[in-house]
């Protein structure tokens, strides 16, 4: 059975970034590793790497304390080294094995900072070599900051107002070990050999960019051939906060702007920018599907994609295209009231569009798609190859090639995220690029006038859920059709009901009867008198204090690949204010060689913590027995406790508090008192 260990300290979030090859395959290789690391930095400055399902939607700078699991036998062995039995487990495991462990429990606190519109960031930058003889002239680096910052401030619709450069850029000489590995570079420039910042974490000084919301980004940046061109890392973070970022660039800084753009993406919280690679005909996968994977990077219209050098000379390390839709969306930075369009069935089965260019400042610039057939969310944007997209890789590229190479041609371009934008799934979530077909081994990265987009086919009759014809395009816009399938069949679904007594801190359960069909999804949403309680999306959902009087109901909602999407709304439940009360029954433990005194007027008393339902009342305390040092409290309301034995009229010091999460049944034990 593992061993357990409780530690705290701040989260860093980091993306899986693989090596990235100058020319890439163009089928890539898919199966390489997506997603973030996480790794739990302490306030000495250990990092631990961190696994589990608790982490979802983490954000560099999150403040975390939680249990870890740790393989017993792993544990023994530490302590049976030299290291002193005092060390701290989780500081062995980080130090010596770098092993990943598994949250057991967590409580996270997200990094937040007060809504600023617009906010300014800045950026110390520091160039690490090998050897003097190869560095930049400190001028170089003013072009490269001021085009940062009018990317960012004008992808992020102003969100992010400017990036200025506060001080000097600074350079030092310093090992390759040093150069080419992201966290020794980071801990070197912050340190006392760079630029000496302070963070949250005494002992990781580079936590001054990552863990706080002052918008400040430590740029280092090594020479490509030291480190090789287009490798970099930076932290995820969100729009209103900091980070680190690595890059490795070109020689010349007017091709930087891809690698570094890149990395101050992650800073802003976004994802990578990667290709759907299915079997043809396919474009999409439905549910249980192996027909497709996410080949990484493989976005190369996106600053958020890889870098690629073709054979022509034509690159993608600098005049950087637009941000894509998915990442616009994902920053908020397309407003819905006229940039972003949902688009559903609810609206009519055939609905037209004029997209303006993605590189455009204004205008309607983006459709979210709603699958009926899923629920999943389709993007369509329109790259016209002019604007800010002008001088861009897929533009210049397209122009050179012609009929011989139409894949990164301009035209309609349809993406996806495999979440909800909005929702902690979708944090840092990497978009996906959907193929056009034009073979069987031949495809395109964006659909042309005439052209139809066709979600994968999925009912008996062998039509698709969603097309998007491409009916014209233009220097500015195109017009797109979307049209939906409105023959899907329904679902077989269950009646729901809510079973449980609907009391205070009691449990209920969405409870079915019968079977939804084979294949389908199910999701869980908890109404209180009809509108949605937030987080509260499980099968099962205890009561609040909140609820008492009011109507609970709970809505399920099924999807599965074929079928129209079905909802279930179970009758409704009215919650009672009363509750169960407790009886909480343990011993104190007095310290040894205590006199009766000492033990006369001792008192147990209970503090509330969260939440109390109606009539709980002050407090409760009871006297402790001054023989056996038993007590017993009774009436208490179930919930979250703090229990503390209070002094009597002796010297005793040290009070051991102890937690306890009570239900509705009895709870006993031993709270113990120290000197």
């Amino acid at each position: 059975m593992p061993a357990q260990v409780e530690l705290s300290g701040l989260l860093m979030v980091l993306p899986r970034e693989p090596e990235r090859s100058a020319t890439p395959d163009t089928d890539g290789a898919p199966g390489m590793p997506t997603g973030n690391d996480v790794r739990l930095v302490t306030d000495d400055g250990t990092s631990v790497a961190l696994d589990g399902g608790a982490l979802t939607g983490a954000r560099s700078g999150d403040a975390f304390t939680g249990v870890l699991a740790v393989d017993r036998r792993v544990v023994d062995e530490l302590r049976g080294t030299s290291a002193p039995p005092t060390t701290d487990v989780g500081a062995l495991l980080g130090d010596e094995l770098d092993v990943a462990l598994t949250v057991v429990t967590a409580d996270i606190d997200p990094l937040t900072a007060a809504a600023v519109s617009p906010r300014a960031h800045t950026v110390d930058v520091m160039y690490l070599s090998t050897s003097s003889s190869d560095r930049p002239a400190a001028s170089a680096f003013s072009k490269p900051v001021s085009r940062l910052s009018e990317f960012w401030s004008t992808q992020s619709n102003g969100q992010v107002s400017k990036i200025t450069r506060p001080s000097a850029v600074r350079f030092a000489t310093v090992k390759k070990a040093i150069a080419c590995d992201p966290g020794a570079a980071w801990a070197y420039a912050s340190g006392r050999s760079g630029f000496n910042r302070t963070g949250p974490s005494s002992g990781d000084r580079s936590s001054y960019y990552w863990a706080s919301t002052r918008g400040a980004h430590l740029v280092v940046i090594v020479p490509g051939a030291l480190c090789g061109v287009g490798n970099g890392l930076g932290t995820i973070g969100s729009v209103t906060s900091g980070g680190t970022t690595w890059s490795s660039v070109p020689t010349s800084p007017s091709r930087w702007d891809g690698v570094v753009f890149h990395e101050i993406g992650h800073n802003l919280g976004l994802g990578h920018s990667n290709l759907q690679a299915c079997a043809h005909p396919r474009v999409d996968a439905g549910a249980g599907s192996s027909t497709c994977q996410q080949q990484p990077y493989a976005d190369y219209y996106d600053v958020m994609g890889g870098g690629f050098s073709a054979a022509t000379g034509h690159s993608n390390d600098h005049d950087i295209a637009a941000l894509n839709v998915t990442h616009k969306a994902a920053l908020d930075a397309l407003p819905r009231s006229g940039s972003l369009r949902r688009v559903a069935i609810s609206a009519g089965t055939q609905q037209t569009f004029t997209l303006q260019a993605a590189s455009a400042a204004s205008g309607l610039r983006g459709l979210e798609i709603v699958d009926p057939a899923t629920s999943a969310r389709l993007y369509a944007e329109y790259r016209s190859g002019g604007g800010r997209d002008a001088g861009s890789f897929y533009t210049e590229y397209s122009a050179h090639q012609g009929a011989r190479d139409p894949m990164y041609a301009p035209g309609v371009r349809i993406l996806k995220f495999p979440c909800t934008v909005g929702t902690a799934s979708c944090e840092s979530a990497d978009s996906l690029i959907l193929r056009n077909w034009t073979g069987p081994s031949t495809y395109r990265m964006s659909f042309a006038a005439g052209d139809d987009f066709v979600s994968y086919r999925t009912n008996s009759a062998g039509s698709s859920s969603v097309r998007v014809s491409v009916l014209s395009t233009g220097a500015s816009s195109a017009r797109v059709l979307v049209s939906f399938d409105s023959r899907l069949p329904s679902l077989q679904a269950p009646s729901v009901e809510i079973t449980g007594t609907p009391r205070y801190y009691r449990t209920l359960t969405a409870t079915s009867t019968g079977a939804w069909t084979s294949g389908t999804t199910v999701r869980y949403q908890w109404l209180r008198d009809g509108a949605a309680i937030p987080g509260a999306t499980a099968s099962t959902y205890q009561v609040t204090a909140d609820d008492a009087d009011r109507l609970l109901t709970v809505r399920v909602i099924g999807t599965a690949p074929g079928h129209a999407r079905r909802v279930v709304v179970s009758p409704a439940r009215r919650a009672s204010g009363a509750w169960d009360p407790v009886t909480v029954s343990g011993v104190v433990t007095f310290p040894a060689g205590a006199s009766a005194f000492d033990r006369t007027g001792v008192r147990v008393v209970a503090y509330p913590e969260g939440e109390q339902p109606p009539g709980a009342g002050a407090p409760p305390s009871t006297a402790v027995n001054a023989t056996s040092g038993a007590y017993s409290l009774t009436g208490l309301p179930p919930g979250r406790w703090r229990f503390a034995a209070t002094p009597g009229p002796g010297e005793w010091v040290g009070d051991r508090e102890r937690q306890r999460d009570l239900g509705t049944g009895w709870h006993g034990g031993a709270l113990v008192r120290e000197n």
